[in-house]
């Protein structure tokens, strides 16, 4: 698997740097990269020990930013009667 996704990043590199994509192309940030697995899995570590992630009933937010924020309700109508229900959050700048 870790072969693959070697063989189509360098593909997308490739393909970026043809367009003229300016990027750090010889360090670049690898979510499959070891020391990023290594970080993500001390970060739920953490998590798991101040009791953030738990089984329950209903799912839980696991961003505890997004959890502080209220959601809105948007209702928009169409021309043609169509009702569209979107959730908006919104932030504090």
């Amino acid at each position: 698997m870790r072969a693959y996704a070697a063989e189509q990043i360098e593909r997308q590199k490739q393909d970026f740097q043809r367009l003229g994509v300016l990027g750090d192309w010889d360090n670049p940030y690898l979510t499959m990269a070891y020391a990023n697995e290594a970080g993500e899995i001390r970060v739920l570590g953490r998590l798991l020990q101040k009791g953030y992630v738990y089984r329950g009933l209903k799912p839980v937010n696991w961003c505890l930013t997004a959890a502080r924020r209220s959601p809105r309700r948007s209702r928009i109508h169409g021309s043609q009667g169509h009702r569209d229900r979107r959730w908006f959050c919104f932030r504090r700048a």
